[in-house]
Protein backbone atom coordinates (compact mmCIF):
# COMPACT_ATOMS: atom_id res chain seq x y z
CA UNK A 1 0.00 0.00 0.00
CA UNK A 2 1.17 3.37 -1.33
CA UNK A 3 0.40 6.94 1.11
CA UNK A 4 -2.18 7.68 -1.83
CA UNK A 5 -4.17 4.32 -1.05
CA UNK A 6 -3.73 4.55 2.43
CA UNK A 7 -5.49 7.98 2.64
CA UNK A 8 -7.99 7.30 0.36
CA UNK A 9 -8.91 4.11 2.43
CA UNK A 10 -9.29 6.73 5.12
CA UNK A 11 -11.62 8.98 3.47
CA UNK A 12 -13.76 5.56 2.02
CA UNK A 13 -13.93 4.08 5.69
CA UNK A 14 -15.21 8.11 6.73
CA UNK A 15 -17.61 8.23 3.91
CA UNK A 16 -19.16 4.73 4.62
CA UNK A 17 -19.28 5.72 8.21
CA UNK A 18 -21.32 8.68 7.66
CA UNK A 19 -24.03 6.93 5.57
CA UNK A 20 -24.11 3.27 7.15
CA UNK A 21 -25.55 3.36 10.55
CA UNK A 22 -23.81 0.29 11.69
CA UNK A 23 -20.31 1.07 10.82
CA UNK A 24 -17.63 1.23 13.44
CA UNK A 25 -16.73 4.51 12.59
CA UNK A 26 -20.07 6.10 12.72
CA UNK A 27 -19.53 7.63 16.32
CA UNK A 28 -16.46 9.38 16.88
CA UNK A 29 -14.84 10.82 19.49
CA UNK A 30 -14.74 14.83 19.19
CA UNK A 31 -12.41 16.49 21.36
CA UNK A 32 -12.29 20.24 22.13
CA UNK A 33 -11.14 22.58 24.51
CA UNK A 34 -12.85 23.91 27.70
CA UNK A 35 -10.13 26.54 28.30
CA UNK A 36 -8.14 24.58 30.87
CA UNK A 37 -8.84 20.63 29.86
CA UNK A 38 -9.65 18.66 26.70
CA UNK A 39 -13.25 18.36 26.46
CA UNK A 40 -14.36 14.99 24.43
CA UNK A 41 -17.62 13.47 23.38
CA UNK A 42 -18.90 11.04 21.08
CA UNK A 43 -20.92 12.52 18.50
CA UNK A 44 -22.09 10.74 15.15
CA UNK A 45 -20.71 11.49 11.83
CA UNK A 46 -23.21 13.11 9.44
CA UNK A 47 -21.25 14.06 6.27
CA UNK A 48 -17.94 13.81 4.63
CA UNK A 49 -16.73 16.01 1.89
CA UNK A 50 -13.42 14.76 0.79
CA UNK A 51 -12.69 17.80 -1.25
CA UNK A 52 -13.21 20.19 1.32
CA UNK A 53 -11.17 17.72 4.11
CA UNK A 54 -14.38 18.65 6.28
CA UNK A 55 -16.52 16.56 8.65
CA UNK A 56 -20.01 17.23 9.41
CA UNK A 57 -22.36 16.96 12.93
CA UNK A 58 -25.38 18.51 13.93
CA UNK A 59 -25.49 20.17 17.99
CA UNK A 60 -28.21 21.97 19.77
CA UNK A 61 -26.83 25.39 19.34
CA UNK A 62 -27.32 25.95 23.13
CA UNK A 63 -25.00 23.35 24.37
CA UNK A 64 -21.51 24.09 26.21
CA UNK A 65 -19.62 22.79 23.22
CA UNK A 66 -20.92 25.26 20.98
CA UNK A 67 -20.09 27.97 23.11
CA UNK A 68 -16.72 26.52 23.54
CA UNK A 69 -16.03 25.75 20.13
CA UNK A 70 -17.13 30.14 19.44
CA UNK A 71 -14.16 30.98 22.18
CA UNK A 72 -11.69 28.35 20.47
CA UNK A 73 -12.53 26.65 16.85
CA UNK A 74 -9.72 24.12 17.06
CA UNK A 75 -10.78 20.58 17.53
CA UNK A 76 -9.76 17.16 16.53
CA UNK A 77 -11.66 13.90 15.50
CA UNK A 78 -10.11 10.17 16.75
CA UNK A 79 -12.04 7.54 14.87
CA UNK A 80 -11.83 3.74 15.32
CA UNK A 81 -12.69 1.08 12.67
CA UNK A 82 -12.36 -2.23 14.78
CA UNK A 83 -13.00 -4.55 11.72
CA UNK A 84 -10.19 -2.97 9.98
CA UNK A 85 -8.20 -2.51 12.78
CA UNK A 86 -8.32 1.37 11.76
CA UNK A 87 -7.15 4.50 13.75
CA UNK A 88 -7.95 7.86 12.27
CA UNK A 89 -7.00 10.82 13.94
CA UNK A 90 -7.89 14.27 12.45
CA UNK A 91 -7.36 17.99 13.53
CA UNK A 92 -8.30 20.92 12.30
CA UNK A 93 -11.03 23.92 12.90
CA UNK A 94 -14.58 23.70 13.50
CA UNK A 95 -16.80 26.59 11.74
CA UNK A 96 -20.45 26.91 12.27
CA UNK A 97 -22.28 25.91 8.69
CA UNK A 98 -24.85 28.72 7.49
CA UNK A 99 -27.43 25.93 5.64
CA UNK A 100 -29.02 24.48 9.09
CA UNK A 101 -32.38 24.44 6.88
CA UNK A 102 -30.95 21.79 4.01
CA UNK A 103 -29.62 19.48 7.46
CA UNK A 104 -32.80 20.04 9.88
CA UNK A 105 -35.03 19.41 6.64
CA UNK A 106 -33.04 15.88 6.68
CA UNK A 107 -33.90 15.11 9.84
CA UNK A 108 -36.98 12.86 11.16
CA UNK A 109 -38.94 13.64 13.64
CA UNK A 110 -37.31 11.32 16.28
CA UNK A 111 -34.10 13.13 15.44
CA UNK A 112 -35.23 16.93 15.85
CA UNK A 113 -36.38 15.80 19.40
CA UNK A 114 -32.90 16.31 20.33
CA UNK A 115 -32.65 19.97 19.41
CA UNK A 116 -34.56 22.15 21.59
CA UNK A 117 -34.89 20.80 25.08
CA UNK A 118 -35.84 22.76 27.68
CA UNK A 119 -34.21 24.41 30.21
CA UNK A 120 -31.17 23.76 27.73
CA UNK A 121 -28.48 21.47 27.42
CA UNK A 122 -26.08 21.08 30.55
CA UNK A 123 -28.81 22.95 32.76
CA UNK A 124 -29.14 21.69 36.23
CA UNK A 125 -32.47 19.64 36.99
CA UNK A 126 -33.84 18.03 40.09
CA UNK A 127 -35.31 14.78 38.46
CA UNK A 128 -33.94 13.20 35.57
CA UNK A 129 -37.13 13.37 33.17
CA UNK A 130 -37.65 17.33 34.21
CA UNK A 131 -37.10 18.62 30.95
CA UNK A 132 -39.28 19.07 27.70
CA UNK A 133 -38.40 18.08 24.25
CA UNK A 134 -39.09 21.05 22.15
CA UNK A 135 -37.73 20.30 18.49
CA UNK A 136 -36.95 23.95 17.48
CA UNK A 137 -34.70 24.66 13.70
CA UNK A 138 -33.42 27.73 15.87
CA UNK A 139 -31.69 25.71 18.60
CA UNK A 140 -30.39 23.15 15.69
CA UNK A 141 -26.30 23.89 14.81
CA UNK A 142 -24.62 22.07 12.08
CA UNK A 143 -20.43 21.89 12.93
CA UNK A 144 -17.85 21.22 10.61
CA UNK A 145 -14.48 20.57 11.16
CA UNK A 146 -12.47 21.80 8.45
CA UNK A 147 -9.08 19.56 8.70
CA UNK A 148 -5.50 20.44 8.59
CA UNK A 149 -3.90 17.10 9.31
CA UNK A 150 -4.71 13.45 9.52
CA UNK A 151 -2.74 10.75 11.66
CA UNK A 152 -3.82 7.44 10.38
CA UNK A 153 -2.57 3.83 12.15
CA UNK A 154 -3.19 0.51 10.81
CA UNK A 155 -3.02 -1.98 13.58
CA UNK A 156 -1.93 -5.60 10.92
CA UNK A 157 -1.00 -8.51 12.26
CA UNK A 158 2.63 -8.44 10.58
CA UNK A 159 3.15 -4.80 11.44
CA UNK A 160 1.80 -2.15 12.01
CA UNK A 161 1.80 1.55 9.70
CA UNK A 162 1.23 4.60 10.05
CA UNK A 163 1.15 8.07 7.90
CA UNK A 164 0.99 11.30 8.43
CA UNK A 165 -0.85 14.06 6.16
CA UNK A 166 -1.35 17.59 6.18
CA UNK A 167 -2.77 20.48 3.99
CA UNK A 168 0.56 22.57 4.53
CA UNK A 169 2.21 19.65 2.34
CA UNK A 170 -0.60 19.65 0.20
CA UNK A 171 -1.60 16.39 1.95
CA UNK A 172 1.56 14.08 0.46
CA UNK A 173 1.89 12.73 3.57
CA UNK A 174 4.78 10.98 4.71
CA UNK A 175 5.23 7.31 6.69
CA UNK A 176 5.94 7.63 10.55
CA UNK A 177 6.94 5.07 13.56
CA UNK A 178 3.62 3.55 14.85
Amino acid sequence: MNLPNFFETAFNTLIRASVDKKSDARNVVVSISDGEYPSSRIMVLREVNVREKSFTFFSDSNSQKCKLIELNPRGSLTVWDRKNNLQIRIRGEFVFDPDIVRYWNRLGDLAKKSYGNQPSPSMPILERWEYDNKPEISSFTVLKLLANKFDILLLDKEKHFRAVYESRDSWKGCWVVP
